[in-house]
């Protein structure tokens, strides 16, 4: 019921979303520009935390113990924000200046040669889309867990594309940046909450240590992995 709401939820953001959305490239793609520094922080926030945080890192977590913790540590939590401040705000300033759009747009303005900016609009492909295809993934293994495999993975999946196709497609950029707006305040409210009940559950940080040491030992050294594989796990 509680994600039958949130769903709903998020239709209904993208539907007022496209109440406000004008059909110019400017605005479909990119709300104009305007947004400001909460939506953008959301935005990005948002897009990140998405099935490989909420599923991925547990599962991890649950099997190899306290390195996922040093992953995301070292990985997601200094260098999104980095690049976002050293590289992005000026790329948003460039775009803003000279109407460019995409990475693309600024190597090919930038290098002046179109083979760049196709090699760019590839290895953002190769990216972007399995990275989409996770989140389906996750929703898919989420419901399907949920109700004991009564609705079957794929229904769950297509459910989750299909809501996700429906507010971008009609919303744009504008209608995705609504939506994660309210997703961020969902995970962060959540995982509040979660760390709160958890920790009144098991007697404290100490305790649930103590007790993880005291039956899963390996899950909070490092004796399991050999060199390469630790640095790979927690620099990758």
């Amino acid at each position: 019921m509680v994600i039958g709401l949130y769903l709903l939820g998020v239709l209904i953001i993208g539907y007022f979303a496209q109440r406000y959305t004008r059909l110019t490239f400017e605005d479909y793609h990119l709300a104009s520009r305007s947004f400001k520094t909460l939506i953008l922080f959301c935005s990005v926030f948002g897009t990140n935390i998405s099935a490989v945080a909420l599923v991925g890192a547990p599962g991890q977590a649950y099997h190899v113990g306290w390195v996922t913790w040093a992953y995301y540590a070292s990985c997601w939590a200094w260098l999104s924000p980095l690049l976002f401040h050293t590289l992005g705000s000026r790329i948003w300033l460039l775009g803003k200046t000279y109407g460019y759009a995409t990475q693309s747009d600024i190597v090919v303005a930038r290098w002046n040669s179109s083979l760049l900016g196709l090699l760019v609009v590839f290895f953002t492909l190769f990216y972007t889309v399995p990275y989409l295809m996770v989140g389906a993934m996750g929703g898919g293994a989420v419901f399907s867990g949920l109700t004991k495999g009564v609705m079957p993975y794929w229904m769950g999946a297509l459910i989750i594309c299909g809501i996700v196709g429906v507010y971008v497609v009609f919303g744009g950029m504008r209608g995705t940046a609504w939506t994660n707006v309210l997703q961020t305040f969902v995970f962060l409210t959540g995982a509040i909450i979660t760390l709160i009940f958890l920790g009144i559950k098991v007697g404290g940080p100490s305790k649930a240590t103590s007790k993880i040491l005291e039956e899963f030992p390996f899950l909070l050294t490092r004796e399991k992995f050999d060199v390469l594989t630790f640095l790979v796990l927690v620099l990758l």
